[in-house]
């Protein structure tokens, strides 16, 4: 990803010369979002509760497992104010054990894929999640999060957008 305002990043090397290239933040896709852009307007004038709630979602597939292991290190804990949600993506092979995981505990919920992601996340106050494309949208419509790299292509994004605020890069899983 071209994360700076101007040059090309790590793809400088593989564009021709006289290209004309549309890329950096300021022509993000996610501005072209509809729903993106409704969410990131309401969330401006959103109140939130004293009973915060977090968002739990490394992605649609999960391949090194993080939401199993952030989730266990969470359910060690008594959590009598905060309201977990538990996103496990269509791909994602451990969401049978994190839907048990989850059964009984009243402070956390248990979700396969989202269809409405957008409308889902509006009303979280933080997320812990992956470094990928919902790292992105989190910050697009200000949801404050703890994210992880757990591929190399999201390293740079990670600490990237970590430099500059947009979100929280604890390092790579």
């Amino acid at each position: 990803p071209n994360l700076r305002m101007s040059g090309y990043g790590i793809y400088e090397p593989l564009i021709k010369h006289g290209t004309r290239v549309f890329g950096g933040p300021l022509f993000n896709p996610l501005i072209c979002k509809k729903d993106l852009v409704t969410v990131r307007e309401r969330r401006q004038s959103l109140t939130f509760s004293s009973r915060p709630k977090i968002l739990l979602f490394f992605g649609g597939a999960d391949h090194l497992g993080a939401t199993r292991i952030i989730l266990k290190a969470l359910l060690a804990e008594t959590w009598p104010n905060t309201h977990f949600s538990v996103v496990a993506g269509k791909a994602n092979v451990d969401k049978v054990d994190l839907q048990k995981m989850t059964e009984g505990r009243s402070d956390f919920a248990y979700f396969e894929h989202v269809e409405n992601w957008a409308e889902f996340m509006a009303d979280f106050d933080f997320a812990i999640g992956a470094a990928g494309t919902s790292a992105w949208e989190r910050s697009f419509i200000g949801l404050p999060a703890f994210n992880f790299s757990i591929s190399d292509n999201q390293i740079l994004v990670g600490e990237e957008s970590h430099k500059v605020g947009a979100t929280f890069y604890l390092g790579h899983f």
